[in-house]
């Protein structure tokens, strides 16, 4: 189906609940379904018309700034970052990567590509957060996870077919850029 013929009805909430979901994580690596769906809710935003506006309870304002108070609390000396945000840096063609923390990344991934693994001798987690990832045939989907010990010999061909977000954790001294060596782009 095109994005438009999804985006639509997204943005109307005329999806099931789990179709829905499913397009909630699609839009995360699928950059053309994230456009399409943000083009179709500032059409939508333009054409919205404020009707009756009805006086809000007297204790709204308290429950704002109690709830505001609450959350800071909770979030002290935490690190928050929207999934969008920070320093996405392509890596490769169809690929773009996100450090997390010293030995964390987060990788994006275009339908199509294929990147290779972890350098030899480091041992390498993957969890596909989203979308799909493939290792010799076998295909793995959101929340699947694969460990690569340092000991085995051979990099692994990593292929995605609908695109995928992975959380990489290897040692922190691997980085992710130079370790990586994707191959020349999405497959046509």
């Amino acid at each position: 189906m095109a994005h438009e013929n999804l985006a639509l009805p997204y943005v109307l909430g005329a999806l099931s609940p789990i179709e829905r979901d499913a397009l909630t994580r699609a839009r995360l690596y699928d950059r053309s379904l994230e456009h399409a769906i943000t083009s179709f809710e500032r059409h939508m935003a333009a054409h919205l018309q404020i009707g009756d506006r009805t006086v809000p309870p007297t204790d709204l304002w308290r429950n704002i700034v109690s709830a505001l108070a609450d959350e800071r609390a909770a979030l002290a000396g935490k690190r928050i970052e929207t999934f969008p945000d920070g320093q996405w840096q392509v890596i490769a063609p169809g690929t773009e990567a996100k450090q997390m923390a010293e030995d964390a990344w987060l990788l994006r991934c275009d339908p199509g590509v294929i990147v290779d693994s972890r350098p030899i001798g480091t041992d390498e987690h993957l969890l596909i957060v989203a979308g799909d990832l493939c290792l010799s045939g076998r295909c793995f989907s959101t929340g699947d996870y694969l460990f690569s010990p340092a000991e085995d010999s051979a990099a692994d061909e990593l292929r995605s077919i609908g695109g995928c977000i992975l959380l990489v954790l290897r040692a922190a001294s691997q980085n992710i850029r130079s370790s990586m060596h994707p191959s020349d782009g999405p497959d046509p």
